[in-house]
């Protein structure tokens, strides 16, 4: 079976506060139009830590450095990620700068 979407943090609260009101689990999960196995994990283990992604392969520091050099020269992501060493794809560098707006 395939995962839905993560309840968001209002549903998890509105979990939370109908069950100490008490509510049964299944009126919950009807009440706010999720699965009952949704409700009851998140009754199991209310501090859930988030779906883990791969870590990094720029340091924030390397990522400082690459958005300094871009703003100073106007190089091309290719160019730029030879200068300064970088171990990511000259793609990785275009999305950090994109998303940065610059």
């Amino acid at each position: 079976m395939g995962s839905g979407k993560d309840l968001s943090e209002k549903e998890q609260i509105e979990i939370l506060v109908y069950k100490t009101k008490g509510m049964s689990t299944n009126k919950i999960a009807e009440t706010i139009e999720r699965s009952r196995s949704a409700v009851q994990s998140l009754l199991k283990s209310p501090i859930r830590a988030k779906r883990p992604g791969s870590a990094s392969k720029i340091s924030a520091s390397s990522k400082r450095l690459l958005l300094r050099e871009a703003l100073k020269i106007n190089y091309p992501a290719r160019q730029l990620r030879n200068e300064l060493e970088l171990s990511i794809g000259t793609r990785r560098v275009q999305q950090i700068l994109s998303s940065s707006q610059i």
